[in-house]
């Protein structure tokens, strides 16, 4: 990644989010899975996305996908 902050502590959480919506596929599933309310799902990602500078998710008929931006940083973390 070209920002070092996005690997680092203040980020944590919104890294385990956006690694939900990812394998999750929607917002909505990762949100139940997270316990946490869509919408905050919402935030937590855009608030990566604004970090990064770059979207991570594309919508799609059949959910969400991964941007080439999104895999790379899944790849990173895994």
């Amino acid at each position: 990644m070209d920002d070092p902050r996005v690997l680092s502590g203040p980020f944590w959480g919104e890294l385990r989010v956006f690694l939900a919506v990812a394998k999750a596929k929607s917002f909505n599933r990762a949100a139940e899975e997270l316990n946490m309310s869509q919408p905050t799902v919402s935030r937590q990602v855009k608030r990566l996305q604004d970090v990064i500078g770059s979207q991570l998710f594309i919508a799609t008929q059949n959910g969400i996908k991964l941007t080439e931006r999104g895999k790379e940083l899944a790849s990173s973390l895994l």
